[in-house]
């Protein structure tokens, strides 16, 4: 379905008007940088931040956050649609050629989790966690991203009326929906990180160990309450 809609808009772009195919690409990119600001609202939310950088760096920051979502997102597009071409143009014989299609869904993980993790590292106003600290939620944003993209796409084929529903406009629900998921997945990944880091007193942000209290990042300067979990209901029954 999105890809019908996305073979019309090009079509629509070739009888257009170069200006008006720059006009949309500059709303898309205007639209792309707000979500991304508030994904990194988000991020700091999850991770105990209030944003505090100057409107300059801000900026840059967005920036550069959107155009690496984008070109990510190509990136993996392309490698999708490429890679199967290139295999029936080279001729590449049974069972390697199946082996090379599967091999590019592994390919697509590996840069969602890059993309997962610097996001991660970069987004959050706060002093940045070490990678090790990192690697708990992107393994499960990653994962959770795999399933529900596959979950959606099963659901919009072979059970949703997003068509009949909504006419041309069902690939822009489906997408719409797709993009909640994934920011779903990803501050839910971001949560454990945090958790995680809330578990110990070692020092879990960049550069030289600093005492608690002074790394500039709260889930690194916050303890968690301890609870005994064997104990707890009859903790809870005398209070």
């Amino acid at each position: 379905m999105i890809d019908q809609q996305a073979q019309q808009v090009v079509e629509s772009a070739k009888s257009g008007s170069f200006l008006g195919a720059l006009a949309g690409l500059l709303i898309a990119m205007y639209i792309a940088s707000k979500g991304v600001g508030v994904l990194v609202i988000g991020l700091n939310v999850v991770y105990g931040e209030s944003e505090q950088r100057k409107l300059l760096y801000r900026t840059i920051l967005l920036t550069a956050l959107t155009f690496g979502l984008i070109f990510m997102t190509l990136v993996s597009l392309g490698f999708i649609a490429i890679v199967p071409v290139l295999v029936d143009i080279l001729a590449i014989t049974s069972p390697l050629d199946q082996v090379l299609k599967w091999m590019r869904w592994p390919a697509l993980l590996l840069l969602m989790s890059v993309l997962i993790a610097l996001l991660y590292r970069y987004a959050p106003y706060r002093r940045s966690a070490q990678w090790s600290w990192l690697s708990y939620g992107t393994l499960l944003a990653t994962v959770m991203w795999l399933l529900s993209s596959g979950g959606l796409s099963l659901y919009v084929r072979y059970f949703s009326s997003f068509s009949e529903l909504y006419g041309s406009l069902g690939a822009v629900v489906a997408l719409m929906i797709w993009f909640w998921l994934s920011a779903f997945v990803v501050l839910l990944g971001a949560e454990v990180n945090c958790e995680m880091e809330r578990q110990t007193y070692n020092d879990t942000t960049i550069g030289e160990t600093r005492p608690l209290g002074e790394r500039e990042a709260f889930a690194a300067d916050t303890i968690g309450a301890p609870r005994n979990w064997k104990g707890g209901a009859e903790d809870a029954d005398k209070e």
